[in-house]
């Protein structure tokens, strides 16, 4: 007979973690909306890549690569004026599916 050990996180059942941890806004309790864009920078041609990084950088006020990782990745929250300039750099390329779900 075995027995099978289910670990949990910080007392959470591991199923549960990822929700439990999920950034939440500040007055309902609804995920952030902008949680990273790599999807639309998979889709920026070869050719423009380092444009759209350099317009990337501009537009969230960042002056450095790990800077920037941080936003792509969504582990730092974008906020909405600055949604609207990433939008506006992916938009002058024609990517409109920008945001990670």
């Amino acid at each position: 007979m075995t027995t099978t050990k289910t670990k949990t996180f910080k007392g959470v059942l591991p199923q549960a973690a990822s929700a439990a941890t999920a950034p939440l806004s500040a007055g309902n309790q609804q995920p952030l909306q902008y949680r990273g864009f790599r999807r639309g920078l998979g889709q920026v041609l070869h050719k423009d890549y380092s444009t759209v990084m350099r317009e990337l950088h501009e537009a969230l006020g960042v002056a450095t690569r790990s800077g920037l990782h941080f936003y792509i990745h969504g582990k730092t929250r974008v906020r909405a004026e600055q949604a609207d300039r990433v939008k506006q750099v992916f938009n002058n390329h024609g990517i409109t599916d920008i945001w990670d779900a």
